[in-house]
């Protein structure tokens, strides 16, 4: 009995899927594409300026799918231009350049054909004249500053001695004042050794012991 039955039920549906298909096929020779009973076109797959996209829509009766490609877009036809920057010793530059702005990419002509990733150009860095610094001791002589200037854009740098040290080259004495060096050492062998001689002053006179007398007999 479940058998007869499961069989009415498939001879039944086999019959419905079958008519469903000579429509649509009789429909088709008659109406091609309007032989079927389409849903909407649906977009599966949005273009892009290169890329194609893509729709797909299915016959409600048959459920045969159809697809049709979408045509890509292109680049903008009036990309943005980015007009060239040249760098400062600090600050990035960039190269002349145009984007499409619908798909953010850069390119080098308005034609948007030669695509560029690179657009900037690094900063230049200060370039210090060395050779024209200026040095200026501290009033203790402990230390000394020296101050170098960008030949480019005038920017200074104060760069201070990391090591002072002290020699005494002439004696003072108790008449005649003498002489003390002060050599100052910069970490950056760009700035040569700076010396500073100052003056020791005499000890102010002949410190004279008490007279002793003799007596010349």
């Amino acid at each position: 009995m479940k058998k007869s039955l499961l069989i009415v039920l498939l001879s039944t549906l086999c019959i419905a899927m079958v008519s469903a298909f000579a429509a649509c096929s009789f429909k088709w020779d008659e109406q091609q594409f309007e032989g079927h009973n389409w849903s909407e076109w649906a977009t599966v797959r949005e273009s892009t300026c290169t890329v194609e996209g893509k729709q797909e829509r299915i016959c409600y009766d048959c459920g045969i799918k159809q697809t049709q490609k979408l045509d890509a877009l292109g680049h903008e036809e009036d990309p943005l231009h980015v007009a060239e920057t040249l760098p400062t010793c600090t600050a990035d530059g960039n190269v002349e350049y145009y984007v499409c702005t619908r798909c953010n990419e850069k390119f080098k002509e308005a034609t948007c054909e030669t695509k560029i990733t690179y657009c900037t150009i690094s900063a230049t860095g200060h370039d210090f004249d060395y050779a024209n610094a200026t040095y200026e001791w501290a009033t203790d002589y402990s230390a000394c500053t020296a101050t170098v200037y960008c030949k480019t854009c005038g920017t200074s740098s104060l760069i201070q001695s990391f090591n002072v040290e002290y020699s005494v080259t002439e004696n003072a004495n108790c008449t005649e004042s003498g002489t003390g060096t002060y050599t100052a050492t910069f970490a950056n062998n760009a700035f040569p050794q700076q010396t500073k001689t100052v003056e020791l002053a005499a000890f102010g006179g002949h410190d004279w012991t008490a007279p002793q007398y003799t007596w010349n007999i």
